[in-house]
């Protein structure tokens, strides 16, 4: 049986990822698009000439033309697309952030408990080759008993400034924080003045400490003046003296230490671009999507609960600071 997916927005991380992702996976079939812009939405039409076009989501959702949403629009629409998307017993991939508010977020989790588990949230990230690597590490028990460690995050300005902007990114680190390391108990917020006079910009750095007794360091800007679309780096620890590392999403390396010898293993793949999608995680993200839909995983992960958890992370960081 193949799967037939909708879009509803189609903007460029939907048009540079999640469309290629999903044209290699030959469990799918794209079947229709929505965006309210119709001189964008007929540019679609000459490289999907099979797919129908819809300006209204709730008209997409009730057409009877797809099994699963992707559902990348607004985050001010996020849940209420979701939800018609539930109405109508769809799968659905949501793209983060899901909601502004976790208020928001808990109240759509009670309301559709029955059905949430319909629910994949896209934080691509987990699905990284080097976080990848990191979780098999994990399961395994090479990496265990996890101490702390630390996550780097180098960016240019949000798309929104302000609050709005860093939420964009940020809670992607938010969610692997939470994964990786366990749910945060205590969150010291330091934030630093704005970068370059620009309000759009801003350096935040956090001490967090979690449930399972790990340190975490995190440190994020969105300024422009780093000169790169984007850079990161995520550190782990555990009480072992074994160490793992993610730079740059495509470059990971384990240090452990065995017999009072200290072992390093790379794993690399080969240099990768922006919206490179087999090293940025949408091609993994969309056959895992694949899986929950054809009953081959249990649950979706990331989850809407995920999601929530990673949200009460980016409100603990902000609560001590008055963002307009």
């Amino acid at each position: 049986m193949v799967i037939r997916i909708g879009f509803i927005g189609s903007g460029v991380v939907t048009q540079k990822a999640h469309v290629p992702a999903v044209i290699k996976n030959p469990r799918f079939r794209i079947t229709a698009f929505c965006r309210r812009d119709t001189n964008k939405l007929k540019d679609l039409q000459s490289q999907f000439p099979h797919a129908k076009l819809f300006s209204d989501a709730k008209a997409l959702i009730n057409s009877g033309e797809i099994d699963c949403a992707l559902i990348a629009a607004d985050v001010d629409v996020h849940l209420s697309l979701a939800q018609m998307a539930l109405g109508k017993e769809l799968f659905v991939l949501l793209e983060k952030p899901v909601d502004s508010s976790s208020e928001n977020i808990r109240k759509f989790i009670e309301k559709n408990h029955d059905k949430v588990d319909k629910i994949m949230v896209a934080f691509n990230k987990r699905f990284y080759p080097g976080i990848v690597k990191l979780d098999e590490l994990r399961k395994s028990g090479e990496l265990s008993d996890l101490i702390g460690g630390s996550l780097t995050f180098l960016t240019q300005h949000g798309r929104k400034p302000g609050k709005a902007g860093i939420l964009q990114n940020m809670i992607h680190y938010c969610d692997l924080i939470n994964w990786i390391f366990g749910t945060p108990v205590e969150v010291k917020p330091i934030f630093s003045k704005a970068l370059n006079d620009d309000q759009k910009s801003e350096t935040i750095a956090s001490s967090i400490l979690t449930e399972k007794g790990c340190a975490v360091n995190f440190f994020y800007s969105s300024s422009s003046s780093w000169k790169l679309p984007v850079h990161e780096r995520i550190q782990v620890l555990d009480s072992k003296n074994s160490s793992f590392y993610v730079e740059n999403a495509d470059k990971a390396v384990f240090t452990k230490v065995a017999k009072d010898e200290v072992k390093n293993m790379i794993f690399e793949e080969s240099n990768s671009i922006f919206f490179r999608n087999s090293s940025f995680g949408y091609e993994a993200q969309i056959s895992a999507f694949a899986d929950l839909i054809e009953g081959k995983a249990s649950k979706p992960s990331p989850s809407m609960h995920d999601a929530l958890e990673a949200h009460l992370l980016f409100e603990k960081i902000f609560e001590h600071e008055d963002y307009s």
